[in-house]
């Protein structure tokens, strides 16, 4: 325009094409689709990184999961192991179990790794709850076990102990306490205080096969040993801590010992008389006991 249009406006009429806007949305919608496909494209990734990293895990859990079972449940394993040896083994089985957990880690995307640690500490919790529970349940077995032992041995240095009576009853009183102890852990009675009569029965019980153990020992030691007054006397002085369903078997004993045991020395006394078998047996006729 090289001259002003005099009178009124001009009026210029046109649409957005004239300015490119076609070519323009063409270009917008080309975008949006290759935006689109590029968006497909990372969820897919996403989608796929997902399943390999399940995969991953998964495989994990089962390596770690089949590894506690064969120590656990293999043969040989911890389960398998009683007493003494099944607690002497949960540190060490432990210290494995966390060994290859922490090798199945390494090499981990950090992506997953707190995923990792999640699952395996649920492993890992049961694996040694249970470990937990055997060693428990093994070192009960292995307290009452070496209480026994410890019972027995009692029994048997009270024996050893016959002719030593100061000896013999520090001996015998630790294996009360002993006695005591199992009474305590096994049937939850306090020896020293029964509750009733049936406690009282169980402490009886209990301590009258302890006693008669180590009286029948004593007996047996004196017998040996030549001393049967001294036998009967103790069985004499100790009757009410036997049992009575041993009295006739200690009572034969006893007999049979003391009779063998008189027949020895009448047979040196009156060989020590001299004389001829004849004048020997002279002196054994007079002798009134049949037995």
């Amino acid at each position: 325009k090289d001259s002003a249009v005099s009178g009124g406006f001009q009026q210029i009429q046109t649409n957005s094409d004239a300015f490119g806007a076609g070519i323009a949305q063409a270009n917008i919608n080309q975008g949006k689709a290759i935006g689109q496909m590029g968006e497909m494209a990372w969820d897919q990734a996403f989608k796929q990184r997902d399943i390999q990293d399940q995969a991953t895990l998964r495989e994990r859990d089962n390596l770690l999961s089949a590894k506690i079972r064969e120590l656990m449940s293999g043969d040989g394993g911890y389960l398998s192991l009683t007493g003494k040896a099944a607690v002497d083994a949960k540190g060490n089985i432990e210290k494995q179990i966390e060994e290859y957990r922490k090798e199945l880690a390494k090499e981990l995307d950090p992506r997953i790794l707190p995923k990792y640690n999640q699952v395996s500490d649920q492993r890992l919790s049961s694996a040694f709850s249970t470990i937990d529970s055997h060693n428990r349940t093994q070192g009960d077995v292995w307290n009452k076990l070496e209480r026994e032992v410890r019972i027995s041995g009692q029994i048997e240095n009270s024996i050893a102990a016959f002719d030593n009576p100061q000896a013999m009853k520090l001996e015998f009183d630790l294996g009360i306490v002993e006695v005591n102890s199992k009474l305590l852990d096994v049937y939850g009675i306090d020896a020293s205080a029964p509750k009733d009569d049936t406690e009282k029965a169980i402490i009886a019980a209990e301590t009258l096969q302890y006693t008669t153990k180590v009286h029948e020992g004593v007996i047996n030691n004196l017998l040996a040993n030549g001393r049967y007054t001294a036998a009967n006397t103790h069985f004499e002085d100790n009757r009410d801590a036997i049992d009575g369903s041993m009295y006739d078997n200690i009572t034969k004993s006893l007999q049979a010992h003391t009779n063998k045991g008189e027949t020895f020395t009448r047979v040196n006394e009156i060989r020590a008389l001299g004389g001829t078998i004849a004048e020997q047996l002279v002196e054994a006729r007079k002798i009134t006991d049949p037995t």
